[in-house]
């Protein structure tokens, strides 16, 4: 008979890069040749059947199955930017984000006297509860004490403080054209949106503006598969392209956003009922000369992002085999060589990209952004191209943009996102995104009006900002090249790093 000493509590979630241990006994564990047998199930499936002798001193099976979990654990980032902004995390197929574990015990024994007998087998005698394993990876230090509870979120009207998963400081600076995503786990999807007079979970996004005034905006959530791990779409980028507006413009100092209780109290605006995360906060920063956004997986899992804004300084890691072949080659019957022929030829010539980037940070963003360096899975954003500009009226009466580069990239059909600063007037036009009808050179045109959110006021002269096309983010995979990473504190003064990387492809060279 198969007893189970200990196991995982059902429903509970563990990090799949730390411990995971099932401790059995047996009270045939003495016998010849004794041996437990584990199933161990992966989303319902089995996956490996591990066998185990008893231990010595106690006749205990001690099974350690994190290495096994390992394998049907994956990361699970999209290379296409989200449409809406609650999101699956996981894509419910191992090997995931996160995956069902179940074990069913036996055993096998000769059970001759004098162990000579055949070996039989007796399975499916126990069988452990189902719990979860995600991608993540907790320090030793803290690991004995981590409670995955804080980071289940729970869907009902009674205020919770659920955390995301992330490391991350709470408080990070993006700039308009940038993405951000923040994971939660939770048992059964959130609950979306139906008849008035019911509850159900929104995104709430706190803007604060320059001018001091604060503005609170509800987003719905979307009807989602059941993947216990679930994402949200809340960089600027995001929320603009989902939206189809500026919502995060030049005009907002910064925004919070967490998960809410609200009321849909259909035909008024619902209302919150209360809070059921922590709010992350993002800094609206205005974009820099330079800058390379990379993501990374973080230690619990989830996407992480940071931009870096010195120069990126490129550079080819070429390879190349070369031999000698015969200068002269057959000309009208003559054995002669002309000029340009060559003697010493090239082949087998692979060449890798590498680069060098740097930047400043604070002390919290410094004391987490060590995880990059130990991530296995890091690209660089190949973002949408963000471009000043300032308008003019022509002696016909047309308003144009000019931009800050004929280099621009952009033709008649493409859509728009502005970021407008003040105007001579000092209003702030909100303009939703626009198709481009006219192109020369630096100069575009949008059509004779510009549609605008909140009071009307015209654009016209005099006002600048920045554009950039409706476009989707693209996912660059690269390695990082530094095998060493210093951990820098300082108290008041920004804290600079540096970072070599190299494209995880090969350059393609001609033949």
């Amino acid at each position: 008979m198969i007893t189970i000493i200990s196991q995982k509590a059902a429903n509970t979630f563990h990090p799949a890069s730390n411990p995971i241990n099932i401790t059995v006994n047996s009270n045939n564990s003495g016998k010849c040749n004794f041996r437990y047998v584990c199933d161990i199930k992966i989303n319902g499936t089995s996956v490996f059947k591990d066998k185990l002798f008893p231990d010595p001193a106690t006749g205990y099976g001690f099974f350690q199955l994190n290495r096994i979990i390992q394998d049907y654990i994956d990361n699970y980032i999209t290379k296409t930017q989200p449409t809406v902004y609650f999101n699956v995390a996981a894509d419910g197929s191992a090997p995931d984000a996160v995956v069902s574990v179940q074990c069913v015990f036996g055993e096998e024994y000769d059970a001759s006297l004098n162990c000579s007998g055949t070996i039989s087998q007796y399975l499916g005698l126990a069988t452990t509860n189902l719990f979860y394993a995600f991608n993540g990876a907790i320090d030793y230090e803290s690991f004995l004490t981590w409670n995955y509870t804080k980071y289940m979120a729970n869907w009902s009207s009674t205020p919770a403080n659920t955390l995301f998963l992330t490391n991350s400081p709470r408080e990070v600076e993006v700039t308009f054209n940038e993405p951000y995503y923040l994971d939660f786990m939770s048992l059964i999807p959130p609950t979306i949106k139906t008849t008035s007079g019911v509850g159900y979970v929104a995104m709430r996004v706190l803007i604060k503006l320059k001018n001091g005034t604060v503005q609170t905006n509800l987003f719905d959530t979307t009807s989602m598969a059941s993947r216990k791990r679930f994402r949200l779409a809340v960089g600027p980028l995001d929320l603009n392209r989902i939206t189809g507006m500026s919502v995060i413009d030049d005009n907002i100092a910064s925004y919070k956003v967490c998960l809410v209780w609200a009321m849909n109290n259909a035909p008024a605006k619902p209302s919150i009922v209360s809070v059921l995360s922590e709010e992350f906060t993002f800094k609206v920063v205005r974009p820099k000369t330079f800058s390379t956004r990379l993501g990374f997986v973080g230690r619990l899992g989830s996407p992480e992002s940071f931009t870096f804004y010195h120069r990126n300084m490129a550079s080819y890691n070429i390879t190349r085999s070369t031999y000698n072949k015969l200068l002269q080659t057959n000309y009208n019957g003559s054995l002669t060589y002309q000029v340009g022929d060559r003697s010493a030829s090239t082949y087998n010539m692979q060449a890798v990209e590498n680069h060098r980037v740097s930047t400043y940070c604070n002390r919290d963003m410094s004391e987490f952004l060590y995880e990059m360096w130990l991530s296995g899975d890091v690209w660089v954003y190949d973002l949408p191209k963000i471009m000043c500009f300032h308008t003019y009226t022509d002696g016909l009466g047309n308003l144009f943009f000019v931009l800050d580069t004929e280099d621009h990239g952009l033709n008649v059909g493409d859509f728009i996102f502005f970021t407008l600063m003040s105007g001579p007037d000092n209003t702030y036009p909100n303009p939703v995104k626009k198709v481009i009808t006219y192109i020369d050179g630096r100069n575009i045109k949008f059509g004779d009006l510009i549609e605008i959110i909140g009071p009307v006021t015209p654009i016209v002269d005099g006002y600048s900002g920045w554009l950039h096309k409706d476009t989707s983010w693209r996912k660059l995979p690269i390695v990082i090249s530094d095998n060493t990473i210093e951990v820098k504190q300082k108290m008041t003064k920004p804290i600079e790093y540096t970072l070599s990387y190299s494209a995880a492809y090969n350059k393609y060279t001609s033949i």
